[in-house]
């Protein structure tokens, strides 16, 4: 998997359910007790895990983590998956640049379980949490352009006004998971949310 330019060997092993974690990051972006899609059911049922989940050294799922809770709900006690293996760091006294692999990992895991959920139907939630974390991202990255809500529209396919309403809101005010419930449920649109 290439991670900032750098590739991270990963190894395909069989693994026991139960020794595998939802990543807490994940938790954090789409909850702990997920929506799992009845085509997501019936896809694994007729033809199996076709993408394997990816897991870090310590058997948290950064991608894959429905996959996973299907195979427990079918009975299932083991999956093939893809381990993420950090080399150790680059000591080599010819090397200009150290890099610290497993260190490069760590700080990557959120961005690698956002942008492998980008294809899922999400709550407004989950979607304010994304933009807030990739507009970070954006914002901190030397070589990026200066165009954070564009890039952040475009991959999100909402207006540019609502990417700056959601990058405005404390996530942790209930008030606020209120409202985007609301809009979730079509009980107010996201138009009338904004003038308020």
């Amino acid at each position: 998997m290439m991670i900032n330019n750098f590739e991270i060997p990963q190894e395909r092993v069989i693994v026991q359910l139960n020794e595998l974690s939802q990543h807490p990051k994940h938790q954090k972006y789409y909850g702990v007790n997920e929506f799992i899609p009845e085509s997501l059911l019936s896809n694994i049922n007729d033809l199996g895990v076709i993408d394997l989940p990816i897991i870090n050294p310590e058997y948290e799922v950064l991608i894959g983590w429905r996959r996973i809770q299907v195979l427990k709900d079918m009975g299932h006690n083991s999956i093939e998956v893809f381990i993420l293996r950090p080399p150790q760091p680059l000591t080599n006294e010819d090397c200009t640049v150290r890099v610290d692999y497993a260190q490069l990992l760590k700080d990557s895991e959120e961005q690698i379980i956002v942008d492998s959920n980008q294809h899922r139907e999400k709550t407004w939630l989950s979607k304010a949490k994304e933009i807030q974390f990739l507009y970070k991202l954006l914002e901190n990255n030397p070589e990026r352009p200066r165009r954070e809500r564009a890039i952040l529209s475009e991959k999100f396919g909402i207006n540019e006004k609502y990417i700056d309403f959601l990058l405005k809101l404390d996530l942790d005010d209930p008030d606020v998971k209120d409202l985007l419930e609301k809009i979730d449920n079509n009980e107010m649109t996201f138009s009338s949310a904004i003038q308020n």
